[in-house]
């Protein structure tokens, strides 16, 4: 709008113009003033290209396709508001000073014409078609050095304008968040760029973290375990061989001790009988979590402890929660598992066959 304006406020001077007649000068007058104005053509439109090259450059795209350079182009496009500043007092500088030297070697009615013409074609259109064209990017990294020796010539007039700028409208814009990066795999999904199963785990894994441990987790009264002075027996191990579980955990007080693999249990003899089963097994670490925690936050607890259970609590021990469970979360459905644990194994005759026709 603001170029706009400027050129129609030109055509208006013209007619108050028209009577004035050029400066006699000489030749050598006339071709410094002229390369006077082609440098300053040139340099405007290198102003207007830039911002309109640099400004529409997301940072994603940058870090995608220009890792090389991206340091040095993300130095400059974060200070969003200092470059703005720079190139657009750059440019009006350049686009204010063409009129008056184009003046010097014809009359002022003919430097307003030219001088709109000049900036309008190779101030303006050209410049912006070129640095926003399928080169945007190579040309981008070629001009950030001489963008950021402009940046320090005016650095004393732009930088207490971005300050301005950033104290009115923030720093710093959330151009991405998870409702538009799942438009966006919508997107790819119509154009087959991902396959819908694909987009589903997506879309399940990025909810994650919008979902809570404490509304997933399995109540104690469901979890199979043992007191920590639970002796071994006949009876234990029948019981363990019907559950079919491999990790128990050793509970005591309502407070988790450790857990035991079942199979180290079962391959004990009855001359072990009567011992305690801490005394007889390996017990592991347990992974105690907050209630509050992110299902999003325990999958990356799985992976760092190298472990599949964890231990929800608040104040008191709540219960137990799985990597089954995660998983339960992200397909939305209910897989085999070798712990279920208060859950139902196979829901129908249907899933048995198909899972039997599997192994």
């Amino acid at each position: 709008m603001f170029r706009l304006f400027r050129i129609i406020l030109y055509f208006r001077l013209i007619g108050n113009c028209i009577a004035l007649d050029p400066e006699i000068i000489e030749l050598e007058d006339h071709l410094f003033y002229g390369m006077i104005s082609l440098f300053l053509i040139l340099f405007s439109g290198f102003c207007s290209g830039a911002t309109q090259g640099l400004l529409s450059i997301d940072q994603i795209t940058i870090e995608v396709k220009l890792r090389k350079w991206a340091s040095r182009i993300l130095s400059v496009i974060q200070e969003h508001h200092l470059l703005l500043s720079t190139l657009l007092v750059a440019n009006s500088l350049a686009n204010e000073s063409l009129p008056i030297f184009i003046k010097k070697s014809t009359g002022d009615w003919i430097a307003l014409l030219i001088s709109v013409i000049l900036v309008v074609l190779f101030g303006e259109i050209f410049p912006s078609a070129i640095m926003t064209g399928k080169h945007q990017l190579s040309i981008a990294s070629f001009i950030t050095p001489y963008i950021q020796f402009l940046i320090s010539i005016l650095y004393l007039i732009c930088y207490p304008l971005s300050l301005i700028l950033d104290k009115v409208l923030g720093t710093k814009c959330k151009r991405y968040h998870l409702e538009y990066i799942r438009q966006l795999m919508e997107i790819c999904k119509q154009q087959d760029v991902i396959k819908p199963e694909e987009l589903k785990i997506i879309v399940s894994v990025m909810e994650l973290r919008n979902k809570y441990v404490i509304n997933y987790i399995k109540p104690l009264h469901n979890v199979c375990y043992i007191q920590q002075d639970e002796p071994f027996c006949k009876r234990l191990i029948r019981r363990l061989k019907v559950k079919e579980y491999s990790m128990i955990p050793i509970i005591e007080n309502n407070c988790v001790i450790g857990l035991f693999k079942s199979k180290d249990l079962i391959t004990l003899d009855e001359s072990n009988y009567g011992q305690l089963v801490v005394e007889l097994v390996k017990v592991y670490q347990p992974l105690i979590i907050s209630g509050d925690t992110t299902m999003l936050d325990l999958l990356l607890m799985f992976q760092k402890y190298k472990t599949n259970i964890a231990f929800a609590i608040s104040q008191e021990l709540q219960g137990m929660i799985t990597l089954r469970d995660l998983f339960n979360e992200i397909l939305d459905d209910v897989y085999l598992d070798e712990d279920v644990h208060g859950t139902v194994r196979i829901e129908s005759a249907s899933q048995q066959q198909s899972i039997q026709t599997i192994y």
